[in-house]
């Protein structure tokens, strides 16, 4: 089945349906009597005049059907609207849009269809005149003739309903900004124009089919029972239209406000609305502006309550004149001030109303200028005093007040209370000045400590108006006069010493740091020694504190009351001469206690067995030198203060360029290290020298050197080596034959030995074996100090030599009962002399096995780098002791002697090792600790 389609001017369509108001309207004699005639005269079982709704198509009459209404999914009638001629289906049976239609296929089982389309005055198809048969059948030409006849007149008497209200006002609201809507309180049919979609950002035909449901879903849930109590009242003639306000969803998802006006413009018979016309208005804008409105009101609101909170709360007396001089608006603070409850009190009064008449009279006077000229005074006024008698001020602005026009309508008086600034400002004058002169005496040079200190108290004491100022320096209980300023006929000198208790100055050593007295007679003071002793009314002190340490005090006294009391600007006064006092003080310590350590510092460098000296990093020249360094090098000083550290020893030079000790921030240490220092004698010395970066007051970096000469060192050790050398070749060859005439012996070759000499030939081989390994040793350490050592340097694989190293030492592992066990060894080849390798590696693993459990296990492993081979000897022994470990690779270091002697051993294996292995180009190392010890070998890998 094929559902008719919509036609394209549908909204039109309907909106001229809407017009006729004949929807669901009772039977009437001018549409029966067409529906009869066509009847009668074409023969037919059904006749009909057929409405097409937006749902459904409705019959205002029909013959020869009982049903009013049909759906317009299932209508012949909604094919026959969409042309302008007859719409004839001879069978409906043979057509396949009808042929399983609902009405075909069941009741009224229509074979026969013939629809002429019914229009309105725009043009609008509305329905048909239709015929309806159960058999199949065509048209006469005749007939098609009646048929459009009848279809005529039913078009005229569907015409003439249109209401012409609403055709009327549809034609003031098309073209507008406007939105039309059209509504049947009864049926419910509904017609929106373009624009009323259009508001809610829709197309019309996005909303289609639409209802009164339409305008529901997208009202504001808020908004919907306000309508229905307006239409209401509307509806009951309580009100001559339907306004409402309402939100709109649009289709971007905010809210759109609208103004809805409506009206009804027809009724039913029974009085019911039936038509309601209206208009659908975009007032976002205006709802826009409203509220903005209403804010810009709320935060005007809001501003005068904030700016009369502030100006209520500012420390200021704040006022405003009209041009009278009368006041108009008075804040907080000069309502207090002039004593007044309210701003009731003030307003409308005039500056004689509220203040004596001179002050009257000089504000006119000012305010002249104001108000006539539009000028702004700022001007500083004395008004009263206080209870102390202190003059009070007032810094006072007078500010022209202007209207939009420009126009001066009034001032605005400001006035601030700045007696204690004043007053400050005062005090701080007489300060700088104090300070002035103070800076000159702390920057003049030519001034000795004792007049500095002494000036310093005399300008205390004019400053404070106390004849008598004093520094003390107090040690335990005793007061010392250090400083002094005292009037003629006081007998006051420093170096006079009291006892501290008799003095004020205890309390403040006692109590806190500071002490004012205004005037001792009727205090509690009054009972103090120092009252009855010296006199004393008034007094002010401090402690002074050099260097971290109690020093004494500085006070400021007199014997008569002071006519002013001293304040707290006094005290800041006296805190301040305090500190510059302390710092005089504490830098005349520092530079006594500098020069004593100079002093030391001197002695010590000049008395040192070893060379000292001095030297700026940045040039290299020598800037002192003490007498070891003159002696050691054979120049003299003035010749060694023209040299350069580069002149004096390369090396020495070359290594602090090495080690960047001039450049780096964090480096600050060269050495110990040994280099050649050229003798003025032309020929050179060995010293070692271990030197200190060191900053200069100025910045400059300079670096401090101790030579050491080793010269009488290296010749000893050069003495001991040939002597060992000449004494081992010397003993090499008879220990060889009396090493070859006791195996003889022991063998039997020279006949059977008794018992007892057997075992005596057995203690001797033993030793002699044990002198030759000694002498070999011996030897192989000479030639590695005097560089006469062969190497023959070759690639190796790894794993043969440490297989090979392992099988050499097995007896020996046997005769000690532990295992060697080689573990995991890479396939490498490492560049080594392979009998040096093996004789290192038997040093190592004898070592291990000497000093392992019994049952225990040597473990010999490797690991790879990119360009070196670690080799591993792990034992599980007693560790090395702490103590042994910094001289383990010194020739004859032995960290047990008597245990060695019962393991064995000449103290030379680990210092020929290390020789050997940093000759290959090597390292040497290991680490220890109870129960397991690692040595490891690091060799360049090919």
């Amino acid at each position: 089945m094929q559902e008719p389609p919509i036609p394209d001017n549908e909204r039109q369509r309907l909106r001229a349906l809407g017009n006729l108001d004949i929807l669901d309207t009772p039977a009437e004699v001018e549409f029966d009597r067409i529906t009869r005639l066509a009847r009668n005269a074409l023969g037919v079982q059904t006749v009909l005049i057929s409405l097409v709704d937006a749902n459904r198509q409705w019959f205002k009459s029909r013959q020869g059907l009982e049903a009013t209404e049909t759906p317009r999914s299932i209508s012949f009638c909604g094919h026959a609207i969409l042309g302008k001629a007859l719409f004839e289906i001879p069978d409906a049976l043979l057509d396949n849009r009808f042929a399983d239609n609902p009405l075909v296929a069941g009741e009224p089982k229509i074979r026969f269809y013939a629809g002429m389309p019914l229009r309105a005055r725009d043009g609008s198809a509305l329905g048909t005149l239709c015929l309806i048969d159960s058999s199949p059948r065509t048209l006469t030409d005749n007939e098609r003739t009646v048929l459009a006849d009848l279809a005529e007149l039913a078009e005229v008497e569907l015409q003439r309903r249109e209401n012409p209200d609403r055709v009327y006002l549809r034609a003031l609201t098309e073209g507008t900004q406007a939105g039309l809507w059209e509504w049947n309180v009864q049926t419910g049919a509904t017609v929106f124009n373009e624009r009323w979609a259009d508001i809610v950002g829709y197309r019309l035909a996005e909303l289609e089919p639409v209802s009164i449901n339409t305008w529901q879903s997208l009202a504001h849930p808020e908004d919907l029972a306000s309508s229905e109590a307006l239409l209401n009242a509307h509806f009951n003639g309580e009100t001559p239209v339907y306004e409402l306000v309402c939100r709109m969803k649009h289709k971007l998802g905010h809210w759109v406000w609208v103004l809805d006006r409506g009206k009804v413009v027809s009724w039913m018979d029974d009085g019911r609305p039936e038509w309601v016309m209206g208009t659908h208005l975009d007032i976002s804008d205006l709802k826009e502006s409203e509220f903005k409105r209403l804010q810009s009101n709320q935060a005007l609101q809001s501003r005068e309550r904030l700016l009369r909170t502030i100006i209520d709360n500012i420390p200021m007396n704040i006022y405003v004149k009209d041009r009278s001089g009368r006041k108009i608006l008075a804040n907080r603070a000069e309502l207090d001030h002039l004593g007044l409850a309210s701003e009731a009190d003030i307003l409308g009064k005039h500056d004689r109303d509220l203040y004596a008449g001179y002050l009257a009279e000089r504000a006119d006077e000012q305010e002249r200028p104001v108000l006539e000229q539009g000028e702004t005074i700022s001007l500083l006024e004395s008004e009263g005093a206080d209870q102390d008698g202190r003059p009070l001020w007032y810094r006072v602005s007078k500010i022209p007040l202007r209207d939009s026009t420009g126009d001066i309508t009034g001032l605005v008086g400001l006035s601030i209370d700045v007696t204690d600034e004043t007053h400050s400002k005062q005090s701080l004058r007489g300060q700088l000045q104090f300070l002035k002169v103070l800076n000159d005496l702390a920057t003049d040079d030519s001034i000795h400590l004792n007049e500095r200190l002494n000036r310093a108290l005399a300008l205390g004491s004019e400053h404070l108006g106390l004849e008598l100022g004093i520094i003390s320096q107090i040690d335990h209980d005793e007061y010392k006069v250090r400083f002094c300023h005292a009037p003629e006929g006081v007998a006051l000198a420093p170096g006079d010493v009291f006892a501290l208790g008799d003095t004020f100055c205890s309390l403040i050593l006692e109590r806190s740091d500071e002490l004012i007295i205004q005037a001792v007679a009727g205090s509690t003071y009054q009972q103090h020694p120092c009252y009855d002793l010296f006199g004393v009314e008034t007094y002010v002190g401090i402690r002074l504190t050099v260097n971290g340490q109690v020093y004494g005090t500085l006070n400021f006294s007199s014997s008569a009351p002071l006519e002013k009391s001293i304040d707290e600007s006094n005290l800041a006064f006296v805190r301040l001469l305090g500190r510059w006092i302390e710092s005089v003080l504490g830098r005349d310590q520092d530079q006594r206690l500098l020069q004593q350590r100079e002093a030391r510092l001197r002695v010590l460098f000049e008395l040192s067995p070893l060379g000292i000296a001095l030297t700026d990093l940045s040039s290299g020249r020598f800037i002192a030198v003490n007498d070891a360094l003159v002696e050691q090098s054979g120049y003299d000083r003035d010749t060694l203060l023209s040299m350069t550290k580069r002149e004096l020893s390369p090396g020495l030079s070359h290594q602090i360029d090495k080690e960047g000790i001039r450049e780096s921030a964090e480096k600050d240490q060269i050495g110990p290290v040994e280099v050649q220092v050229k003798h003025r004698g032309g020929h050179q010395y060995p010293a070692n020298v271990i030197g200190l970066k060191v900053s200069d007051a100025d910045g400059s970096r300079l670096l401090w050197t101790v030579y050491e000469d080793i010269s009488d060192r290296r010749r000893i050790e050069r003495l001991k080596s040939e002597l060992v050398s000449t004494v081992s070749h010397e003993l090499r060859t008879p220990l060889t034959s009396i090493s070859g005439s006791l195996k003889l012996l022991a063998a039997g070759h020279l006949g059977e030995v008794p018992a007892a000499a057997s075992k005596m030939v057995s203690v001797a081989l033993k030793n002699t074996d044990r002198l030759i390994l000694l002498v070999n040793d011996l030897l192989d350490m000479d030639k590695l100090i005097t560089g006469r050592m062969p190497f023959d340097m070759k690639p190796h694989a790894l794993q043969p030599l440490l297989a090979t190293t392992a099988d050499n030492i097995a007896g020996y592992a046997h005769l000690h009962r532990v295992a060697v066990v080689v573990g995991e060894v890479p396939p490498v080849s490492v560049k080594v002399d392979a009998h040096r390798f093996e004789q290192i590696m038997a040093n190592l693993l004898s070592n291990a096995i000497k000093f392992s459990p019994e049952g225990g296990s040597v473990t010999i492993d490797a690991r790879t780098t990119t360009s070196t081979v670690t080799i591993t000897v792990r034992d599980h022994g007693p560790g090395i002791p702490e103590a042994f470990r910094s001289q383990i690779f010194q020739r004859f270091s032995q960290a047990d002697n008597r245990d060695n002697r019962q393991k064995g051993g000449t103290g030379l294996g680990l210092a020929i090792s290390h020789s050997i292995v940093q000759t290959m180009g090597g390292d040497i190392g290991f680490e220890s600790r109870p129960g397991l010890t690692e040595f490891r070998v690091v060799l360049v890998r090919v």
